[in-house]
């Protein structure tokens, strides 16, 4: 009815003591709740720099850990097992049945972190889950109602990590979107390769359309409580 009747009819002839939502003034209200940083720091270092951030406790919660293939995460997940620390990975090749099981263990607190990706890709071809290509050579596709940035329900996740840094804007919006939900607060914090010229031209790039995302302090000083903007 809302889409056809204009709004001064409704609340004379439907409505009984209408209240307007300005959903505007909530998406503003969770920029607040969010809290982005980014960490430059050589490639080499990553591993280390996340495990340090875990295992110190330096980022509390459930978490989000963002790659960009499915290989890297694996073998980050691979890495984290060596020091204890459990993490699942979650990806769009895997079978549906198995991500949803997946996704449900994270909410349920089963585990804390989740490995994600979030590469983009055709649309399936079929039901069956592959696809027939002009080369006559089969392929799988993933499903794209379950694309991982997108649309996944997680549940409380505390922060996003961009293990990663992403390719895209619409991919960082809809990485860090998984955390501030619900009221509560979040974090998302991006490691940018120093090296790396793409990385630094992408993340001009998103400070220019989100200018709340901050440099962190020093690696050595996020340990200290008097740094207000450390995690």
């Amino acid at each position: 009815i809302s889409c056809v009747m204009p709004l001064f009819l409704m609340r004379k002839i439907v409505l009984h003591s209408p209240v307007t939502v300005n959903l505007e003034q909530q998406d503003e209200s969770k920029t607040t709740r969010l809290k982005q940083f980014y960490l430059p720091l050589l490639k080499q270092d990553k591993h280390m720099v996340l495990y340090t951030l875990l295992k110190l406790g330096l980022l509390k919660g459930k978490g989000l850990i963002f790659v960009n293939s499915i290989n890297s995460a694996f073998h980050l997940q691979l890495f984290l097992e060596k020091f204890h620390i459990p993490a699942a990975v979650l990806n769009d090749e895997l079978p549906l049945l198995s991500r949803s099981n997946t996704v449900e263990q994270f909410n349920v607190g089963s585990f804390d972190y989740l490995i994600a990706t979030d590469s983009s890709c055709s649309n399936p071809q079929s039901t069956s889950g592959v696809h027939q290509s002009t080369e006559g050579v089969r392929h799988k596709t993933r499903d794209d109602e379950y694309s991982v940035a997108r649309g996944v329900d997680f549940l409380r996740v505390s922060f996003v990590i961009n293990f990663d840094f992403p390719l895209s804007n619409e991919s960082y919006v809809h990485r860090i979107g998984r955390t501030a939900r619900g009221g509560i607060n979040g974090v998302a914090l991006s490691f940018v390769e120093t090296k790396s010229a793409d990385e630094w031209a992408m993340l001009h790039s998103i400070q220019a359309a989100q200018p709340t995302i901050q440099r962190t302090p020093s690696f050595t000083d996020l340990h200290m409580p008097s740094v207000e903007q450390a995690v």
